[in-house]
């Protein structure tokens, strides 16, 4: 599965703005892993769902 960019911009920035410190930590090591180009990273579907 491919996440359009676009998707990915305003679902960080959602996620940003509307957690707490925690989840806010959480999304910038999403970031990270996704700017390394690990594509498709398990562990941000799994982070998405939850937090929406």
């Amino acid at each position: 599965m491919v996440i359009p960019p676009k998707l990915l911009s305003s679902s960080s920035l959602s996620l940003t703005t509307a957690t707490t410190s925690t989840a806010t930590i959480a999304d910038q090591a999403i970031g990270i892993s996704l700017l390394l180009g690990t594509g498709p990273n398990p562990l941000f579907m799994a982070l998405a769902v939850p937090l929406g």
